[in-house]
């Protein structure tokens, strides 16, 4: 399924609203989200405008649930 990319504020919002909390910072502009148990977790461009559909697909693949308005 084609996903659109979102705004970055947004997606960090959805992430925090689902249980999930900013593991550590990455390279860069990067940080790594995730359970606070550490069992899902994915990188996040967080110092960017948007978040990309591919960043987006990953996100879902790693075991977030995203809202089908971004589908």
């Amino acid at each position: 399924m084609l996903m659109r990319p979102q705004k970055t504020r947004d997606v960090l919002q959805h992430l925090t609203s689902i249980g999930w909390v900013q593991l550590r910072d990455g390279r860069g502009s990067h940080e790594l989200w995730g359970l606070p148990d550490g069992s899902q977790k994915a990188v996040v461009p967080a110092g960017h405008r948007e978040v990309s559909a591919g960043v987006l697909r990953m996100l879902e693949k790693a075991g977030a649930t995203l809202p089908d308005s971004w589908k």
